[in-house]
């Protein structure tokens, strides 16, 4: 939220697997307010917090192909591009493929 109250995006995780210390971690922000820092600021934070309260091991990421400032931002943040799962969602009656992205514990420099 901005100082308005107003809710400008979203950060978290989904699918999380306590039992394999993964999750997937999803983002989305107005266009309002893109390249201003904030979806890198919340990204960095959940996946720090992850880690840490979570005891993740493996927090992955699902980004269209045609996303680019998306994979941009997970790879600024030290995701690795595993590969593509093609056919993965079916979304408004279509198949879409995915890029599926990680980051390992050991990879990131927790303070």
């Amino acid at each position: 939220m901005i100082d308005s109250g107003k809710v400008i995006g979203s950060c978290g995780f989904l699918n999380m697997r306590t039992q394999h210390f993964r999750a997937e971690v999803g983002f989305e922000l107005s266009k309002d307010y893109w390249g201003k820092g904030i979806a890198s600021e919340a990204l960095e934070a959940i996946v720090q917090y992850g880690y840490r309260h979570f005891q993740l091991e493996r927090i992955e990421a699902l980004i269209e192909p045609a996303n680019f400032p998306s994979q941009k931002l997970i790879e600024k943040q030290g995701f690795k591009k595993e590969g593509l799962l093609r056919h993965y969602e079916y979304t408004l009656a279509k198949f879409d493929d995915l890029y599926i992205y990680s980051i390992i514990k050991e990879e990131l420099n927790l303070m």
